[in-house]
C-alpha cells in the first residue's frame, strides 16, 4: 500500500511500478507466442521477464541474472532468461512504464501544476579517437574506445525530450 503523498519513498514507487507489471503479467498470452510461451508454470513467468528486463544494465547477460537471482532469492540461468526473453513482446515493457506513468500522475500531488513526469537515460555515443580529450576515452567493456556519454531526459506525458 502506498503511503500518503507527502511520505512517498523510492520503494514505494518501485512496489508500484512492480504491481503495474504483475497486472500485465496476469495476462499469459501477452507473448509472441501466443498461448505457449508464458501459459506453463516456468521458474521465469512473464512478469518476472519483463521486471527482468526493466532492471538491465550495461553488465553482461550472466553478470545481471546472477545479480539479480541473489538481490531476489531465486534462481535461474542465463540461458533460461533468454529463451524467455524471445517470447516476450516487448511492447509489455512500454506498456508496463506508460501505465506507472498514469498512476502516478493520478496519485501525485506533486505533479498537478508543478511537476512533470520524466524519464532520463543515458548512452555512449562512439566518436573518432582524439588523444587530446582524454576525458572522451571509456575504458569499461573490454576494449577501450572513444566515446560521448549522452544523457536525455524526456517529458513522459508530452512525449518530447526536455535536456540532455
Amino acid at each position: 500500500m502506498i503511503r500518503s503523498n507527502s511520505q512517498k519513498s523510492p520503494k514505494d514507487w518501485r512496489d508500484l511500478f512492480t504491481r503495474t507489471i504483475d497486472q500485465i503479467g496476469e495476462d499469459p498470452d501477452r507473448s509472441l507466442i501466443q498461448g505457449e510461451a508464458f501459459t506453463c508454470d516456468r521458474k521465469i513467468g512473464l512478469s518476472l521477464n519483463v521486471r527482468m528486463i526493466a532492471s538491465l544494465s550495461s553488465a553482461s547477460i550472466r553478470q545481471q541474472t546472477q545479480t539479480y537471482c541473489k538481490n531476489h532469492h531465486i534462481e535461474f540461468s542465463a540461458s533460461a532468461f533468454c529463451q524467455s526473453r524471445q517470447k516476450l513482446d516487448h511492447s509489455l515493457i512500454k506498456e508496463a512504464a506508460l501505465g506507472f506513468t498514469k498512476q502516478v500522475t493520478s496519485v501525485s500531488s506533486l505533479y498537478k501544476g508543478k511537476y512533470r513526469p520524466m524519464g532520463v537515460d543515458g548512452s555512449a555515443v562512439p566518436i573518432l579517437p582524439n588523444p587530446n580529450e582524454p576525458q572522451n576515452l571509456l575504458t569499461g567493456h573490454g576494449r577501450a574506445h572513444w566515446a560521448l556519454h549522452f544523457n536525455a531526459a524526456f517529458d513522459l506525458i508530452n512525449r518530447y525530450y526536455l535536456d540532455y
